[in-house]
């Protein structure tokens, strides 16, 4: 018995190139359990004897045998196993890791690894309570934030294509291109996310953007509140010239995320930026 308890710890160490959960799980426990059924390999060959030294030989891809040198008067142990075909989510190459197989990368970590490299990756990590409470409040009252914010943008669009400081502002509902379509499809109004080109040049949009107080200065969109932004110089600093005038994106142009404040707030905001670039 003590022999055997010794093979399953010297088989841990050895199968890291075939083993999914647990290596000594994979090995038959002989004339005691028969072998556990949730594993990749399969054993096809086992003798018992006395252990004292430890070998081990890759046959291929497919299938690992282990030999345990034999003493005086016993005759030792060996194993034979191959890959089953099971579990070939941490088996089988992946091709999201460039190939790589966790069972033959991690050994017995295989399936702690794969949570943690995909599953982890592609879910998260799993939510508390709390924060599954705060997520149902945010969808569950997410129509009346969209209202408030689709009536603050239509104020705001108003406020600006009659601001004399204001070149242009991009938003289908004062673009002839786009207008019969937008009010066909949005009769109630859409689009919280947009741009403007204030008179001037980049040193002017960066003066009127750092005037600013309530819009914070922030990459992403459709936030609560309203955020504000330097599409050249940030978001799309990486284009060519040629490339920033193919997307109509111009030294002078701001991009705005309207938010849920009071539109009073908003546009008062807006008036002292303005100022601040006489």
């Amino acid at each position: 018995m003590g022999n055997l308890t010794s093979l399953k710890k010297a088989a841990a160490v050895l199968l890291t190139s075939v083993t999914l959960m647990s290596a000594a799980a994979a090995l038959p426990a002989v004339n005691e359990t028969p072998l556990l059924s949730q594993t990749a390999i399969t054993v096809e060959a086992a003798s018992v004897g006395k252990v004292t030294g430890l070998t081990s030989k890759t046959l291929s891809n497919s299938e690992i045998k282990l030999s345990w040198k034999k003493v005086s008067g016993a005759s030792g142990y060996s194993v034979c196993m191959r890959k089953n075909g099971k579990y070939p989510q941490i088996a089988d190459p992946n091709p999201s890791y460039h190939g790589v197989s966790f069972q033959e990368a991690a050994g017995p970590a295989a399936f702690v690894t794969y949570i943690r490299a995909i599953i982890l990756r592609d879910t998260g990590a799993t939510i508390s309570p709390f924060n599954a409470f705060l997520l149902l409040q945010g969808l569950e009252t997410l129509s009346l934030r969209v209202e408030r914010h689709v009536e603050n943008t239509k104020k705001v669009i108003e406020y600006l294509v009659n601001n004399p400081k204001v070149e242009k502002v991009n938003h289908p509902s004062v673009d002839s291109r786009y207008k019969d379509l937008y009010n066909k499809y949005f009769p109630n109004g859409a689009g919280s996310i947009f741009t403007f080109e204030i008179k001037g040049g980049e040193a002017e949009a960066k003066k009127f953007i750092d005037s600013l107080k309530i819009f914070s200065i922030l990459a992403n969109v459709a936030d609560v509140k309203s955020l504000v932004i330097h599409p050249a110089t940030t978001t799309h600093s990486q284009l060519s010239p040629e490339e920033l005038a193919e997307q109509d994106i111009k030294p002078n142009t701001i991009r705005l995320s309207i938010g849920t404040e009071h539109i009073d707030d908003i546009i008062h905001d807006l008036d002292e930026a303005f100022a601040a670039i006489d």
